[in-house]
């Protein structure tokens, strides 16, 4: 089962090839045959490997039973019958007679079946992303995703990022950044089974990472556009929630999600594990902002540590036409407060406005009133590696000195 490699700049080819060791295993052998034609540098693998096998077939009963089945393969070689699909039945064979157990095998469907099993530890929002991207990938590859992960080609790869981006009519589906994601998606599932011997090649790493020519620059909201999207808040969940945003930089879900027992009333600090950041359990302090503590203390006090600040609001964190988003866009329309400039991809469209620019408005506020970068960082949580146990009460109070130094809408 010898076959011939080209190494670095070398002229030669190099046969390699696996012998059978006294342990049971085998070893493989490179060696180079001195040859630069191809039909007789395969003369000579096929001689190496038969005079290593002869010699290791002096070995015990494994070592004999791998070299017979070393011999076959060798002989099919030599006919230019050897492909993958047989060599993997001999090497099945080979980790039989090795370990007693047999190969695993696996279609791609099935790998990934396997792959994503692996990944139950991950938080919920990343395994959903994680599901919905081997769903694609799946369904991208068609019949070959019930092929072995061997047979799939850097063109299957590229064949499935063109059909993750456009239609059957040639028109955009999905975003430039959501491909990327969903491909990245597809090169950790070909990673993983090369970690473990699976199979030996990533077709996706042929693919360079598509340019995002299609991302909308997301902007901060006015002073004045807050105060108005206060205004129009249709209940005092949505007026809090606003508040909530706009004063600490919390993405959506973690504001809705938010509990009483994240939120420090004596010490005016709200210390919460974002959802992005949930895995690496990085824990951000917040001070909370004298407006913001104005309206909390109107809210009814929870017994319970567990109880949501938003009850209601947190029923509707998926995304749809009652989702938390478009709700907000529709208070946004009441408030006469523009969307901004839209970029359109497939059946979505991006705005430079939306509840995350609450968060750019945050940066903003807090930028305009010269507070220090670092500070800035720590609040908003961008890659800070302190934790809650981490924080001193020196900290505490500079970030305190600093959200108090926005002033109210």
């Amino acid at each position: 089962m010898a076959v011939l490699i080209k190494k670095g700049t070398s002229k030669y080819w190099h046969a390699q090839y696996l012998v059978p060791t006294d342990k049971g295993t085998c070893v493989k052998v490179n060696r180079s045959t001195k040859e630069t034609s191809k039909r007789k540098a395969l003369l000579k693998a096929v001689e190496f490997e038969r005079a290593a096998l002869r010699e290791a077939g002096a070995g015990n009963v494994k070592g004999r039973k791998m070299l017979a089945v070393l011999t076959r393969a060798t002989e099919h070689a030599e006919l230019g019958k050897l492909n993958v699909t047989k060599a993997r039945e001999f090497m099945a064979e080979i980790v039989k007679i090795a370990t007693g157990e047999d190969m695993p095998e696996y279609t791609v469907r099935t790998w990934t079946k396997e792959w994503l099993t692996r990944k139950s530890g991950k938080a919920e929002s990343s395994l959903r992303a994680y599901r919905t991207n081997a769903k694609h990938f799946l369904e991208g590859l068609g019949e070959k995703a019930d092929h072995t992960l061997e047979s799939i080609t850097v063109a299957d790869m590229r064949k499935l990022r063109d059909w993750l981006q456009f239609d059957e009519k040639g028109e955009r589906k999905s975003s430039v950044t959501t491909v990327n994601q969903k491909m990245k998606t597809a090169s950790s599932i070909f990673i993983t089974a090369m970690a473990e011997g699976i199979t030996n090649f990533n077709p996706v790493a042929a693919l360079e990472k598509l340019e995002n020519d299609d991302k909308v620059q997301r902007k901060p909201f006015t002073k004045k556009e807050v105060a108005a999207l206060v205004k129009h808040a249709p209940s005092e969940e949505w007026k809090g929630l606003i508040l909530l945003g706009a004063y600490t930089g919390l993405r959506l879900v973690d504001c809705a999600s938010l509990t009483w027992g994240d939120i420090d009333m004596t010490n005016e600090v709200i210390a919460t594990l974002p959802a992005k950041t949930k895995r690496k359990k990085t824990v951000v302090r917040i001070p909370i902002h004298p407006a913001l503590a104005k309206w909390l203390k109107t809210r009814p006090t929870a017994i319970n540590p567990a109880t949501q600040v938003f009850p209601t609001l947190s029923q509707y964190l998926g995304a749809g036409r009652n989702g938390l988003s478009t709700q907000f866009n529709g208070i946004m329309e009441k408030a006469k407060v523009s969307r901004g400039k839209s970029v359109q991809t497939g059946s979505k469209t991006f705005h430079e406005k939306s509840f995350h620019s609450l968060r750019h408005t945050l940066t903003s506020w807090l930028s305009d009133a010269k507070v220090p970068p670092e500070i800035r960082m720590q609040i908003l949580g961008h890659k800070s590696e302190e934790v809650h146990a981490g924080y001193t009460h020196h900290q505490d109070h500079t970030l305190k000195t600093a959200m108090q130094s926005i002033p109210n809408l």
